[in-house]
């Protein structure tokens, strides 16, 4: 771990020597099984904070090494994922562009990630409420160990209709114009 440690810090200040002498704008293209965080915290802090960076997707083949030619095998790959970063990028921008999102906002798998992008607006453009949690209880602005639906609980089991004006009490009113949007998405 120390050789990683110390092989970052030198990464760290060759990261910084490049920012000191380029001023243009630079994305930093990572390919890495292990994550940016994590190698900010092994000592690779210029990088994380100083540059936006995009996650190049790992290829499975690249770790399959021969025993005694491994070094020729790791530098042919080592040349071979730099020529593909450049037409990947530009796809990347593309995806990008079409979908308005933010090119370091895709995640690895970029086609699932832009389905779900224009999913979700889809969805709100047809009023949809859209929230995002691991569990079955939607985010509530930093409520969600509370469980809310208890409270509501006879008034689901019982609903009653109510004429639009106003009322004391709560009123739920829902619109099933877009039900059928909502079935066809």
């Amino acid at each position: 771990m120390n050789d990683l440690a110390n092989g970052l810090k030198i990464i760290d200040k060759l990261f910084l020597d490049y920012k000191s002498k380029n001023k243009a704008a630079t994305i930093v293209i990572l390919q890495s099984e292990i994550p940016p965080e994590r190698l900010q915290f092994l000592g690779l802090k210029t990088m994380v904070t100083d540059f936006p960076v995009i996650r190049y997707p790992l290829v499975p083949a690249d770790n399959k090494f021969p025993s005694l030619t491994w070094i020729t095998y790791a530098f042919k790959n080592i040349v071979l994922r730099f020529m593909e970063a450049e037409d990947w990028l530009k796809d990347r921008v593309c995806q990008s562009r079409y979908a308005y999102v933010p090119v370091g906002n895709i995640g690895e798998d970029s086609n699932l990630s832009l389905i779900d992008v224009l999913y979700a607006r889809s969805l709100s453009h047809g009023k949809h409420v859209l929230w995002y949690s691991n569990t079955s209880v939607p985010d509530l602005g930093g409520h969600q160990d509370q469980d809310f639906r208890s409270y509501f609980q006879e008034e689901i089991e019982n609903p009653e209709t109510a004429t639009k004006g106003f009322y004391r009490g709560y009123t739920i009113e829902i619109d099933v114009s877009v039900l059928a949007i909502n079935t066809i998405l």
